[in-house]
């Protein structure tokens, strides 16, 4: 972010300074351009279909029992093996694709009917784990006859891919054989079939539905990629990486998660009517594209939240609305990321938050009428938005503070992060936000330039409060009547 460094000079410049300082306008706003975006226009359909291998000759597929089967040691451990003894009332078993390239004819062929059927509609049912080794493919495709998959929760089915997946044109079901009805989310500890990824492998899923999936179990939660222990893999690097592209997910308890997966494509997927989250990458997840996504009606909390040394990514050209929480986060260290042309509102939260997350360029982003602020930083150093419009909230239109996270002290070894905050804006609209344009509970490092303010809802007058509201007359007179940029900063900060 090279065009953050004239901006961030000018703050580091003023640390001694106790007053209002004005600046010609025309470097820093010539200091700000749009962001260079990854491209994503082969991204569709047919990439995928392109990328999939050839069926040639059968594969090799097995019911091995859990204990032996190398890639499921994380899913056998403690009482999680109890589970699944619970549901299948015998010695637990999964169905392996050990070798080749499968089908789910592939699997009727060669697995006992009890355990994988082929329903007189046509529609697929597993009532084991589906496990891919690292040198297996499965494809559920609608070209390959495969429209639905239903995984029964009842006898404790989910697929766990360590090798390749290609879900295209289907669907993917949590399924209640109980009720012969989907597997609604009743309880977050209750079990319900989920789609993992792990280890050196790859998960295309493209034009696909996946819905009724995912508990609160580590590497359970719905539809995620995440590494495993070096001593489970035999792949010597073991980071995930996945291709997700135009589906649609309802019912999912993290609609995406991800743990140290690294250049991921989530492009052009809706999100609906997820538990707790649409999208959240977390642990250390690398290189991410986030675009053209819709995220809507997460029933706990929030639409995209990336957290925990989540870096280098783009969040842009997506919609979050009407979410419990906020639209967009930053969480726990996620540095050097780009949240550009995103629509964030009617959110119960904020229209964009960042917590302990330094180093992130907020652009041409449109924030209006969520419950709360526009934009939230907290113990957030080294923040740029530029040309945002930022209107109608209930609240402030950025709001800045330092806090310690949920009123207790954080751990600082996983969770690291100091009481400070900076934040400059460029060209950002402050349109008719209840509480104010900007304010803080103090002063911070701040840059204010070619602003364009409106009164606040109601009408109070106050563009700049808290920490700045002793300014706020001087800061109006400085942008609008002076054509200045504002620089202030407390002495001390």
């Amino acid at each position: 972010m090279k065009y953050l460094l004239l901006i961030l000079s000018v703050l580091a410049g003023l640390s001694r300074a106790e007053t209002v300082e004005m600046l010609p306008p025309q470097p820093l706003a010539q200091s700000i351009m749009a962001p260079s975006l990854p491209d994503i226009s082969m991204y569709n359909l047919q990439w995928v279909k392109n990328k999939r291998p050839k069926l040639d000759s059968p594969p090799t597929i097995a019911l091995e029992k859990i204990y032996d089967i190398n890639a499921f040691q994380e899913f056998s451990k403690g009482i999680r093996a109890i589970e699944w003894v619970k549901r299948q009332t015998t010695y637990p078993q999964a169905i392996v694709i050990k070798y080749g390239v499968a089908t789910l004819d592939d699997l009727v062929k060669q697995v006992d009917g009890k355990y994988f059927q082929r329903l007189a509609d046509g529609v697929y049912i597993s009532r084991l784990p589906i496990i891919i080794s690292s040198k297996a493919t499965l494809i559920i495709s609608k070209d390959t006859n495969a429209d639905k998959l239903l995984l029964s929760q009842t006898k404790g089915a989910f697929i766990l891919n360590a090798g390749n997946v290609f879900f295209i044109e289907t669907q993917i079901i949590g399924w209640d054989e109980h009720r012969n009805a989907p597997a609604f989310f009743k309880h977050k500890k209750s079990f319900r079939p989920f789609i993992t990824g792990q280890g050196l492998s790859n998960t295309h899923l493209v034009a696909s539905t996946f819905k009724h999936l995912g508990y609160f179990q580590s590497k359970s939660y719905g539809v995620l990629l995440t590494s495993v222990p070096k001593k489970h893999s035999d792949a010597v690097h073991d980071n995930p990486n996945g291709w997700f592209i135009d589906n649609f997910f309802e019912d999912i308890y993290y609609g995406f998660y991800s743990y140290e997966a690294e250049d991921t494509v989530i492009v052009g997927n809706t999100y609906f009517d997820n538990i707790v989250y649409g999208i959240d990458p977390h642990d250390y997840s690398k290189r991410l594209v986030i675009a053209n996504n819709t995220t809507h009606k997460t029933r706990q909390l929030h639409g995209i939240i990336v957290s925990r040394g989540v870096e280098d990514s783009w969040i842009f050209n997506n919609k979050s609305f009407d979410n419990n929480g906020n639209g967009v986060v930053l969480d726990r260290q996620s540095k050097n990321n780009v949240i550009a042309y995103n629509h964030s509102y009617n959110n119960k939260g904020d229209g964009i938050t960042l917590f302990e997350s330094p180093d992130a360029l907020i652009y041409g982003n449109v924030i209006h009428n969520n419950g709360k602020h526009g934009i939230r930083i907290r113990n957030s150093q080294h923040v740029t938005s530029a040309k945002n419009i930022i209107k109608g909230n209930g609240q402030l239109g950025v709001y800045i503070y330092t806090a310690d996270p949920n009123g207790k002290e954080r751990g600082l070894v996983l969770d690291p992060y100091v009481k400070k905050a900076s934040y400059a804006s460029i060209h950002d609209q402050f349109i008719h936000n209840k509480s104010g344009a900007l304010g803080s509970d103090k002063l911070y490092p701040l840059v204010v330039s070619g602003a364009f303010l409106r009164v606040s809802s109601d009408k109070s007058g106050a563009m700049f409060t808290g920490g700045y509201a002793p300014f706020n007359q001087k800061i109006l007179k400085a942008i609008e009547k002076d054509n200045k940029a504002v620089a202030f900063v407390k002495k001390g900060e």
